[in-house]
């Protein structure tokens, strides 16, 4: 019921964010990861607000629009 409620993507992308908090749980007692990880947050958060308002909507989903605001630093 809940699947439901929120689709799959919002629930891919919410299953990619705590998946990578827990692989990195053990960092987070760096004040620099902290920041990496809040700025990682709100990076996913704007990416998927752009990508849902964008005009011609994009080929891509919002919650992919997230996962990539996320990932974007791993690199």
């Amino acid at each position: 019921q809940a699947l439901s409620m929120i689709g799959t993507g919002r629930l891919a992308a919410l299953v990619a964010t705590v998946a990578l908090h827990r692989l990195t749980r053990r960092a987070t007692t760096s004040p620099l990861f902290r920041r990496l990880w809040r700025h990682s947050l709100a990076t996913a958060f704007i990416a998927e607000e752009l990508t849902a308002s964008a005009s011609p909507a994009p080929p891509f989903s919002p919650e992919l629009g997230h996962t990539v605001g996320l990932l974007h630093d791993l690199g």
